[in-house]
């Protein structure tokens, strides 16, 4: 192996989504191509330099990770989905202090995913934005922290609960 096992994963965005469209099992090339828009071209040094540090597996036309490919993806997993938060968002999250949050809250940042920043309105600013009322309304899982405390939040996170939310 002449490259560390981090800077093998790490160091291609072609590597890292392979490995992680890889993690739901085996794969043909066609699948992996349509999945990730790229050509066979663009992918196959990729599956070699895997292959080579048998991070990944060929079985005929398919890709599978290796039980040692498996491994490594599931410790990897939370920091690419650390990054991909703090990259969403880095005005956001690099001017924060988000040291009081507790450990378990900030070891989970990565689970935010696609989230967005949803800025107040100016001429609004006591009422919640209308977009966070209607992803409340629609949701079937809910977990919040907040600033601030608004008398909204009380009434709907009730009526929230009460719908089994």
């Amino acid at each position: 192996m002449g490259v560390s096992i981090v800077e093998l994963v790490c160091r291609s965005e072609k590597r890292k989504n392979l490995l992680v469209y890889l993690k739901d099992g085996p794969r043909n090339m066609a699948a992996i191509k349509k999945a990730l828009d790229v050509t066979s071209t663009g992918v196959l040094p990729q599956i070699k330099l895997l292959k080579d540090n048998d991070i990944i597996l060929q079985k005929d036309d398919e890709y599978e990770l290796s039980i040692f490919g498996s491994i490594v993806v599931q410790k990897i997993m939370p920091v690419f989905k650390l990054t991909r938060t703090l990259e969403k968002n880095p005005e956001y999250w690099f001017s924060r202090d988000i040291s009081a949050l507790p450990m378990q809250f900030m070891e989970r940042l990565g689970d935010l995913g696609d989230s967005k920043v949803i800025e107040p309105d100016v001429n609004s600013l006591f009422d919640p934005p209308q977009e966070l009322i209607d992803h409340l309304l629609v949701s079937r899982h809910v977990i919040a922290i907040t600033s601030y405390f608004h008398p909204y939040y009380v009434r709907h996170f009730l009526e929230l609960a009460r719908k089994g939310v």
